[in-house]
């Protein structure tokens, strides 16, 4: 069985146990969102959202400037259908770069038979179809769902996105009843609320994997 090549992590045996991993930045080097975008809508918009949306974040309070500029962002979906986020998901697959790591990780945890789960701030149909197209089979995703109204996206987020605390209260609902070992792989700061609920926290970065502090 492949194992984790961080020599500092647990090797993960055959038990009852489950793995939580994050999507952007983690299973895979950085965010699925605006090159989803891109494909959504093109370049030249695209881009000139970011730029206008990184603009209204920086004129927002600190603790709210993530949350403004992804709002801002994700109202380029206004109008599209769930069904064109996938087909953008699947044109912008071909350009996403996987850890190797986290899959070596993944596939232990697998032949581990541990239930698996990926948390992700990323829009879950994508996430879901990239998922997918990579072959990688998890019992859930816990991602952020986009408003529907008359089977057309509003560009706004149903519910709340899928980070920070939201992501823990998530994946803490996703282990009830769950009383085994449990793994945790997310990049830091971000996911530091969601790792606290492992025995087993994995922080990845650009840097390298090591166990969490």
């Amino acid at each position: 069985m492949k194992t984790l090549v961080a020599s500092n992590v647990r090797k993960v045996t055959i038990s009852t146990g489950a793995a939580i991993f994050d999507f952007d930045r983690t299973l895979i080097h950085s965010g699925s969102l605006f090159p989803i975008l891109v494909e959504l809508v093109g370049w030249p918009r695209a881009s000139q959202a970011w730029l206008g949306a990184g603009a209204r974040a920086a004129s927002a309070p600190n603790a709210h400037r993530s949350e403004v500029f992804r709002n801002s962002l994700l109202a380029l979906t206004a109008g599209k259908t769930e069904a064109n986020l996938v087909t953008a998901a699947e044109r912008a697959f071909v350009g996403v770069r996987w850890r190797e790591s986290m899959l070596a990780a993944y596939l232990n945890h697998l032949g581990a038979g541990h239930k698996i789960t990926v948390a992700s701030g990323g829009l879950a149909c994508c996430v879901r179809r990239l998922l997918e197209l990579k072959g990688l089979a998890v019992d859930a995703v816990l991602a952020t769902e986009m408003e529907v109204v008359g089977g057309v996206l509003t560009g706004r987020i149903a519910g709340r996105a899928c980070v920070g605390m939201e992501k823990a209260r998530r994946a803490r609902l996703w282990l009830k009843g769950i009383t085994a070992e449990v793994w945790g792989y997310g990049n830091l700061p971000a996911d530091r609320a969601m790792l606290a609920l492992a025995e087993f926290p994995v922080s990845v970065s650009a840097f390298g994997v090591r166990a969490a502090q």
